[in-house]
């Protein structure tokens, strides 16, 4: 199906929209596209990224300092597989659905429950959408009838980033650590016109920006046990990441099809990305439950760039500063009994989140993503290696004054597996 949509909302030209064969939200058409945030599978199902979890029993890169408390290594692996239906004002809806890897981490203890290491990778933001405007043009008077034209928007690629951290127990109550982050990644936007008259010819415009950068993230742990009641561990988790500088080329080409030349010489492109502050705070009373609440700031009206962000071409003033707020509970009831039950030693997780993101859709226009999740982490035979699945479900935007009202759900299939390795054997 088409779904119908004015054009304000991504193009700003033509008489009519639609979405035809998309690969994600309309909305990843504007700025640097749809932003990921990804910590640990377990936070995922919470809601949140984990940045005040502390364990040796997962693996998490959302905060380096919680890497000093490992015990085993660990290896991590999720896909996900996404579905986003869309809804206009004249409720004329449409629906994709696509697949992709989530992430991929390892970490390991380099000293027991002192000094860790961790690496991950992950998408840090996402470009997919396909937007159809469709129009006539005028004809000459008594020569020539109208002709109507078909332009097809589309974007794929994002941004992707690696993580590669120390973490460090200064004490059983203070850790802190540090992530050298690497960013990359291409975005590639074209532009492809068809008429219906054959002397008309049909064109293909491409844009690709293809960036790279490098920036660090610091991170802060407080623990205590015993704060609130007997056994109870509580902890809260800072991390602050610089500002990162994006820096690389633009290039232009245009032709009909995949034939296609270059236009001009690339651009080299610059571009700063603001700093990122999360902070959490998570509560055990006692092992079978655990809270979470937490939260992200991103002041993106400070970022810069010298070339025209996609969708967002000479309108600075439509960015906004990122804000994500949310709150889990994971519920364990075999608690640290390896004897339990088998139902009894799953992990049942659930969480709520609200995100405002870092650009308008229309001038003065707010999006905002209200979303939960859900997960359960099941025990397999192979000792320390946990399976993961989680569903979120999130809504975006409204079908108002040319805007559309996105739904998802992502299903998320997650491996982590612990293993104890570099030990070595007593003699004797």
């Amino acid at each position: 199906m088409c779904l119908g949509v004015t054009v304000l909302l991504l193009a700003t030209i033509g008489e009519a929209s639609a979405q035809r064969g998309s690969r994600g939200s309309l909305y990843s058409r504007l700025g640097l596209g749809e932003l990921r945030t990804f910590g640990s599978s377990q936070a995922q199902a919470m809601g949140s990224e984990g940045f005040g979890f502390t364990s040796t029993a997962r693996a998490s890169t959302a905060n380096p300092a919680g890497l000093g408390d490992q015990v085993l290594t660990w290896a991590a692996a999720g896909f996900r597989y996404e579905t986003v239906s869309a809804t206009d004002a004249f409720d004329n809806s449409s629906k994709v659905g696509f697949g992709t890897l989530d992430h991929v981490m390892f970490s390991f203890p380099i000293l027991t429950r002192r000094l860790g290491l961790g690496a991950s990778f992950a998408p840090f933001s996402r470009v997919g959408y396909t937007v159809r405007v469709e129009g006539e043009l005028d004809g000459i008077e008594g020569v020539q009838d109208t002709t109507r034209y078909d332009i097809d928007y589309s974007g794929t690629g994002g941004l992707q980033k690696v993580d590669v951290g120390l973490g460090y127990n200064i004490s059983r109550h203070l850790a802190i650590g540090a992530n050298v982050n690497f960013v990359f990644g291409l975005i590639d936007e074209s532009q492809e016109t068809a008429f219906d008259d054959p002397d008309f010819v049909a064109t293909r415009l491409s844009n690709t920006t293809r960036v790279s950068g490098i920036t660090g993230t610091f991170g802060l742990q407080i623990r205590n046990s015993g704060t609130l009641r007997e056994g109870d561990d509580l902890a809260f988790g800072v991390t602050y990441s610089l500002p990162t500088v994006l820096d690389g080329r633009r290039v232009l080409t245009a032709g009909r099809s995949l034939d296609r030349d270059t236009l001009g010489t690339p651009q080299d492109v610059r571009m700063e990305l603001p700093w990122r502050l999360g902070a959490g705070i998570a509560y055990a009373p006692s092992r079978k439950l655990t809270l979470l609440f937490e939260g992200r700031f991103e002041p993106w009206t400070r970022f810069e760039s010298d070339v025209p962000l996609p969708g967002l071409e000479g309108t600075a003033e439509r960015l906004e500063d990122r804000l994500r707020l949310s709150a889990g509970v994971e519920i364990l009831p075999a608690g640290t009994d390896l004897f339990a039950s088998y139902l009894s030693q799953v992990a049942y997780r659930v969480g709520f989140f609200v995100d405002k993101s870092y650009v308008q859709p229309l001038p003065g226009e707010i999006l905002r993503t209200y979303g939960a999740a859900a997960g359960l982490s099941l025990p397999t035979r192979i000792p320390g290696t946990r399976i993961d699945i989680n569903l979120e479900v999130g809504r975006r935007g409204r079908a108002e004054q040319g805007l559309i009202r996105e739904t998802y759900y992502r299903i998320g299939v997650n491996v982590n597996i612990g293993e104890r390795w570099f030990f070595t054997r007593p003699l004797g």
